[in-house]
């Protein structure tokens, strides 16, 4: 049997050895490369993106003092129509029924201003308000009374206004942001003033009498209130107003008659309706 005989590779096999372990050593470093330069950019894109933060719009504040203008319309209520006959020596108007004094409601344009504070804590408003205004609230009447018996036809009429007014109120709100309604109630006060008149063309009877007093009284009401921005609101008020019982006498004008004195009680009560601008600082 031959002997098996070791041969040792030929050159040209050692050097394709050497090239192919070279172009294995290329091969995995370029696999690596691509490898490490791509999963940086794989993994940025799986991340979640995050959206732009959007500023949160700040809550209003209502702290803080206000003074402003307003200007509206009030109606009343009844002013009173009852005559009593407080002085009647001779017996003028003994067993006279003839009485026919109209119902009065004084109403009219109302304008004027405002100074206040308020305090806010959480969504509740807590405030004091004082203001005050000019008033063209007023109205006359005349009823023409015709002749009967022993009476002769006369004219009757009154008159009642509220020349000006003023408030001083305590308010409590609940803030919608920008939006605030509120209730409000305290005190009222103002100038009344009234005539109480009887007219006689045949006889030129004649009994008039005016009044004017500063009542005071109480009222009650509501409304809301916008902030424009953070120095300026607008706003619609309502009062209900009681300015109590005022009594107008009327006496006897004649020089040579006995002397006559009749009186009416009128309640002055009126419904103010407003339109408000505020100013803060």
């Amino acid at each position: 049997m031959a002997a098996a005989v070791f041969r040792l590779p030929a050159k040209t096999d050692l050097i394709s050895l050497s090239n192919w372990g070279l172009l294995m050593h290329r091969f995995i470093a370029l696999a690596a490369s691509a490898v490490l330069g791509i999963a940086p950019v794989a993994s940025a894109a799986d991340l979640p993106v995050k959206s732009p933060v959007t500023p949160v719009a700040a809550l209003h504040n209502w702290t803080g003092f206000y003074f402003g203008l307003n200007a509206g319309y009030g109606w009343g209520g009844s002013a009173g129509n009852s005559v009593t006959v407080v002085s009647d020596p001779v017996g003028v108007f003994t067993g006279y029924t003839g009485f026919h004094y109209p119902n009065l409601s004084p109403n009219g344009a109302i304008g004027g201003g405002q100074i206040g504070y308020n305090y806010q804590t959480g969504n509740w408003v807590w405030g004091v308000v004082a203001d005050f205004q000019f008033s063209n609230m007023k109205k006359s009447g005349q009823t023409d009374v015709p002749a009967f018996g022993p009476f002769l036809e006369n004219f009757q009429g009154h008159s009642a206004s509220i020349d000006w007014f003023g408030t001083a109120r305590g308010r409590v709100g609940w803030a919608f942001n920008q939006f605030l309604p509120y209730v409000s109630g305290g005190l009222a006060y103002g100038k009344v003033s009234s005539t109480l008149s009887v007219f006689a063309p045949t006889t030129l009877f004649t009994l008039s009498g005016a009044n004017d007093s500063t009542r005071t009284g109480w009222t009650v009401g509501g409304g809301f209130e916008y902030a424009v921005n953070n120095n300026v609101s607008l706003g619609v008020d309502y009062i209900y107003m009681d300015l109590g019982h005022d009594t107008v006498t009327a006496t006897n004008q004649n020089l040579f008659a006995f002397p006559v004195v009749l009186s009416m009680d009128h309640h002055f009560t009126a419904n103010i309706v407003r339109a408000v601008m505020n100013f803060r600082f």
